[in-house]
């Protein structure tokens, strides 16, 4: 853990957690901070799993529980999850 406080990544870190939760809290850009916390999460994963072994056993907690949040908010996370560009930015098909 001081090797994050000493790069300072860890004020990256908490500065997203707490912004993500403000959104939720404010009940404002929701699937923004799901998507912001489904990273930090990601970072909580594996520095558990990958560098301090001590306290593994809350990332299946995590994920599980973000798992349910994920499934509640699968129809506005429906662009999250597509695959492949649509929209002005997707290359145009050729004529036949």
């Amino acid at each position: 853990m001081q090797i994050l406080v000493s790069s300072g990544y860890i004020y990256l870190i908490k500065a997203v957690e707490v912004i993500a939760g403000l959104f939720l809290i404010a009940n404002r850009w929701v699937t923004l901070a799901i998507v912001l916390l489904g990273a930090d999460i990601a970072n909580i994963a594996a520095y558990h799993l990958l560098l301090d072994h001590r306290d593994w056993p809350i990332v299946p907690i995590i994920v599980v529980l973000y798992a349910v949040v994920l499934w509640e908010y699968r129809a506005q996370l429906k662009c999250v999850f597509r695959w492949g560009i649509q929209g002005r930015f997707a290359e145009p098909e050729a004529p036949e």
